[in-house]
């Protein structure tokens, strides 16, 4: 784990048909560990996983112009995954409910700016798992995000694992996980 021994001796086992939620308080070294295993920070002992290019880590924090439009968005992210990109809403609702097409309908002109904390949430978990990779990091990806949004963004990747990717999240919002197939991780 790190330099400084922080995880030092810390184990876990990724369940390949479950959503993996790291859980625990603040200062638990949750992000600590998904920096460890992205290579963001230096790790002291070896780790089985996925070759970097198969890996996709998203940050607590988003990083965006808040003058880019939805679409703008889709088509960055297309295009840093390898995948064509489009310039129709229609291209990119695959795998979507009614209500997520909505939703992608209407953030798709709109700038992020506009958007709330959970649309812009969504919308960047529906997007980049759109992405084929073996391994999915999302650090707190229902931080600043209303009960409905936390439920649909855990529906998202609850379809990933049943679809066959591998996911690790961390979170607090513990009482959303009844809604899902979780396998939790305390370090």
């Amino acid at each position: 784990m790190p330099e400084q021994g922080a995880l030092k001796g810390v184990t876990c086992r990724l369940m390949p048909d479950k959503l993996n939620v790291l859980v625990g308080p603040n200062g638990a070294d949750r992000t600590t560990l998904l920096d460890c295993m992205t290579g963001i920070l230096p790790a002291s002992e070896q780790m089985e996983l996925p070759p970097m290019a198969q890996i996709l880590y998203l940050t607590q924090e988003l990083f965006f112009s808040p003058q880019l439009r939805g679409r703008d968005l889709a088509k960055c992210l297309c295009r840093l995954g390898g995948l064509r990109a489009s310039n129709r809403v229609e291209d990119y609702q695959e795998g979507l409910d009614a209500r997520e097409r909505e939703m992608l309908a209407h953030l798709w002109d709109l700038k992020l700016g506009k958007a709330s904390t959970g649309e812009r949430r969504w919308l960047f978990v529906t997007l980049l798992t759109r992405i084929d990779r073996r391994l999915y990091l999302l650090d707190e990806p229902t931080s600043g995000v209303d009960p409905t949004s936390r439920l649909r963004i855990l529906g998202r990747l609850q379809r990933l694992v049943e679809g066959g990717g591998s996911c690790l999240v961390s979170t607090h919002h513990l009482q959303d996980l009844r809604h899902v197939d979780a396998h939790l991780i305390c370090p």
